[in-house]
């Protein structure tokens, strides 16, 4: 996917421009197609130039919002079954009317915080990838997301500056979820608008039974 199809995205972009009207689901100062697309679209997709999601059949993505990375990764990658889950309920079902109005059946809503969703045993290590995009530091965003990752899995975070400083912070949250970093990727956005990363942990293990902690304990004391 070297050259990304902005078209493909298109009834995606329309609708959540009009849907940003009402409800903040990405920044209220992007109002053209354009801009949604160099700054959300094409990172959300762009990760497939670096990663093989041949062999991967679920996705969750955590602190989706407005289905950001999610949806476009649906559009991209039909063949993934993938699960948008946020705390916010108002955005999640703003992001289910998107979802059914563009026609999207490998897509579900899940509502709820990670801290209890990640001891779920319908959703703990179940997941083949589990991605995020400016949810949190990184070593906060390892016990929120590692859970929900099958031994075998990725988990992918989106990241931008300050991803070094983040990774040195993150050896004890690796270590202790049962992961450890596999690649960082990083490239430059279009327009000169900046480099983005993705960094992308492997699950060899089972994460312990007492993470996630309850819930603000990971953002408070994150695993350091």
């Amino acid at each position: 996917m070297t050259e990304i199809d902005k078209s493909l995205f298109e009834p995606f972009m329309k609708t959540l421009l009009q849907a940003n009207k009402d409800i903040n689901l990405i920044s209220r100062e992007i109002k053209e197609e354009e801009d949604l697309f160099v700054k959300h679209i094409y990172d959300s997709v762009k990760i497939i130039d670096f990663f093989d999601f041949s062999n991967s059949v679920t996705l969750l993505d955590i602190g989706s919002g407005g289905g950001i990375p999610g949806i476009p990764l649906a559009i991209a990658l039909p063949h993934l079954k993938i699960t948008l889950m946020d705390s916010v309920e108002k955005k999640m079902r703003r992001a289910k009317s998107i979802t059914e109005e563009l026609k999207l059946n490998n897509v579900k809503i899940l509502i709820g915080r990670t801290e209890e969703k990640g001891h779920d045993p319908n959703f703990r290590e179940s997941f083949d990838i589990v991605t995020a995009r400016a949810v949190a530091e990184l070593p906060v965003l390892l016990e929120y997301a590692l859970p929900f990752v099958k031994v075998g899995g990725y988990f992918i975070a989106y990241k931008g500056r300050n991803h070094q400083e983040e990774l040195s912070e993150s050896k004890t949250a690796l270590y202790t979820l049962g992961a450890k970093l596999t690649d960082v990727f990083s490239y430059d956005l279009p327009n000169d608008l900046g480099q983005r990363v993705y960094i992308i942990c492997k699950k060899i293990s089972d994460t312990p039974e007492k993470y996630p902690r309850k819930i603000g304990i990971p953002k408070k004391t994150p695993l350091k």
